[in-house]
């Protein structure tokens, strides 16, 4: 049991090293749709917080979601806009879903 408890750890840990996560394009159906609970929010392709600012959202504009990750203490939110199909990295606290 523990070494399950270790595997599933270890699988954990490599998912959240998303330094190295590019921009992909959207895939799949998106498990969450969310607005921007603000203006001028920043979506990131280079992986959470990392590399120039890709695509800005303003208030009450879509986001759909694929999933959500914590790094660095923070919810991180991967998914696209109606604008632009590329999936990009955004701060989770700034959407309302």
């Amino acid at each position: 049991m523990k070494l399950r408890h270790c595997i599933v750890g270890l699988a954990s840990a490599a998912a959240l090293s998303l330094g190295t996560a590019g921009t992909a394009a959207a895939g799949g159906t998106p498990a969450f749709t969310c607005v921007a609970n603000q203006s001028n929010v920043y979506l990131y392709g280079d992986g959470p917080g990392i590399g120039p600012v890709d695509w800005i959202l303003h208030t009450g504009q879509a986001f759909h979601g694929h999933y959500t990750v914590v790094h660095s203490g923070v919810f991180w939110s991967f998914g696209h806009t109606d604008g632009n199909s590329s999936d990009m990295w955004v701060r989770t606290n700034q959407l309302r879903c």
